[in-house]
C-alpha cells in the first residue's frame, strides 16, 4: 500500500480477506517516541517457547510505551485504508470470505462496516470449473446475443465513469466572495510602510519578480513555497531558522540571495499583531494542517476537498485560521481583485476545520507579506 501511494487504476480489487494485522499491545516490541527533536526508541525483546512468545526484557514503563505505540500504529491502519480506498477511479472491489462472516480477520473491515458502501453492490465469484466437463453445444440466438451485447457496453459505460472526483480549496465556493467593493475595509493604503512603494519591475535578491494572474509574486510559486515552509518552522519554534531557510531555498533551487529576503520577511513578521497572537496562543497552534472532507448534495458524484491550512491557532475569542500569500500589492485595485480570489478559498478552510474538529472557527485572515498585515474575511 505505500508503494501505491499516487498511483491510480481504472479498477482496484482489494484482496486477501483472510490477512488481518495483529496491533494487539503483546505483539508490539518497539515504540519511537516521535515528539521533540530527536526520536527516542523503547525495546522490548522475546523469544519462541512452542507457539507463544515469551518476555526476556523490557523497559520501565513498557505497558505505556506498547500503549502509545499501539494508538500509532492504529492510525497509521486508518491511513493506509484511505490510500487502499482511493486508489480506484472507476470501480473499487473489497473482498470478503464466506468462512469469515464477522470479518474478524479481514483488513478491510473498517471500509465494509462504513455506512455508505454497505449499500454498494455484492458480487458474487462463482467456484472453480473442471476443465474436465466437456463443453456442450448449444444453438445461438442472434437476438438475444444482440441483447446481451448491449447489456455489456451499458455496464462498461457506466464502470467507466468516474464514481468520485477530487478539488481544491479554490475550486470550491463555501461561501459567496465579496461582490461589492465597497465591503473591502480601508486598511490605510498610505501608511502601510514600503510594503506598498516596492517596484514591481525591480529586481530583488531572491531572483525576478514573476507577474502572474493574481499579482506580482517574488520568486514565483517557489518563493511561496519557501516562505510557508519558513514560517511553519518560525511558528512551531524549530531550531537554527536560518539553516532551514538555507536548506530550503536550496531544494527549491532558489538564488542564494533570497536567504536574507527571507529573514527579513520574519523580522518584519514578528512585529505584525498577528505574531504577538499567535505567542500568547502558547501549545494551541497549529501550522501546515491537512485536510480531506467530502462534498455529496448539489453533485452527481462524491466530491473529495483536499487541501492544507497555512495556521490555526487559538485566539482569545476562539480559533482563528490564517492563509498566507507572498504576492505583491501595490494598490487597493489589486487588493481587491486578490481578496475576490482568495475568500472562497478561506472559508473552505474554516469549514473544513470546523467539520473535522468539531470546533469553531471564529475569526478568518488573509496575511499579506508584502503588505505586512492581515485583513479580516470572517
Amino acid at each position: 500500500l505505500h508503494k501505491a501511494k499516487g498511483l491510480e487504476a481504472p479498477v482496484v480489487v482489494l484482496a486477501n480477506p483472510f490477512k488481518r494485522v495483529d496491533l494487539s499491545s503483546e505483539r508490539i516490541d518497539s515504540h519511537i517516541v516521535r515528539t521533540g527533536d530527536r526520536p527516542v526508541g523503547y525495546f522490548s525483546f522475546s523469544r519462541e517457547s512452542g507457539f507463544q512468545n515469551v518476555k526476556i526484557a523490557q523497559p520501565i514503563g513498557w505497558d505505556a510505551h506498547a500503549a502509545e505505540e499501539q494508538k500509532y500504529l492504529e492510525a497509521e491502519k486508518i491511513r493506509l485504508l484511505y490510500v487502499a480506498a482511493t486508489r480506484a477511479r472507476n470501480l473499487l472491489v473489497i473482498s470478503t470470505s464466506a468462512k469469515d462472516p464477522a470479518m474478524t480477520r479481514n483488513p478491510w473491515r473498517e471500509l465494509l462496516e462504513n455506512y455508505a458502501l454497505a449499500q454498494t453492490e455484492s458480487l458474487s465469484v462463482p467456484g472453480p470449473t473442471d476443465p474436465r466437463v466437456a463443453l456442450k453445444e448449444a444453438p445461438v440466438n442472434l437476438q438475444e446475443l444482440a441483447g446481451l451485447q448491449q447489456k455489456l457496453h451499458a455496464w462498461a459505460a457506466a464502470a467507466s465513469s468516474r464514481g468520485w472526483s477530487r478539488a481544491t480549496p479554490s475550486e470550491i465556493r463555501v461561501k459567496k466572495s465579496w461582490e461589492d467593493d465597497s465591503q473591502i475595509p480601508d486598511h490605510g493604503w498610505e501608511d502601510a510602510g514600503d510594503a506598498g512603494g516596492r517596484d514591481a519591475d525591480r529586481e530583488v535578491a531572491a531572483g525576478f519578480e514573476v507577474t502572474t494572474a493574481g499579482g506580482t509574486v517574488r520568486g514565483g510559486a517557489q518563493w511561496g513555497r519557501l516562505m510557508h515552509r519558513t514560517l511553519e518552522a518560525l511558528v512551531k519554534g524549530e531550531a537554527d531558522l536560518e539553516g532551514i531557510i538555507a536548506a530550503e531555498a536550496e531544494a527549491l533551487q532558489l538564488h542564494a540571495g533570497c536567504l536574507q529576503e527571507a529573514l527579513q520577511e520574519v523580522e518584519r513578521f514578528k512585529e505584525t499583531a498577528l505574531w504577538q497572537e499567535i505567542l500568547l496562543a502558547g501549545v494551541n497552534k497549529h501550522t501546515e494542517l491537512p485536510f480531506n472532507f467530502c462534498i455529496k448534495q448539489g453533485h452527481n458524484h462524491p466530491v473529495v476537498v483536499n487541501g492544507t491550512i497555512d495556521l490555526a491557532y487559538r485566539g482569545p475569542g476562539g480559533w482563528v485560521i490564517v492563509d498566507y500569500k507572498t504576492d505583491q500589492v501595490n494598490d487597493d485595485e489589486t487588493l481587491r481583485r486578490l481578496l475576490h480570489q482568495y475568500t472562497p478559498q478561506l472559508h473552505t478552510y474554516i469549514h473544513a476545520f470546523n467539520e473535522l474538529t468539531g470546533e469553531t472557527v471564529t475569526r478568518g485572515e488573509i496575511y499579506f507579506l508584502t503588505m505586512k498585515r492581515s485583513v479580516q474575511i470572517f
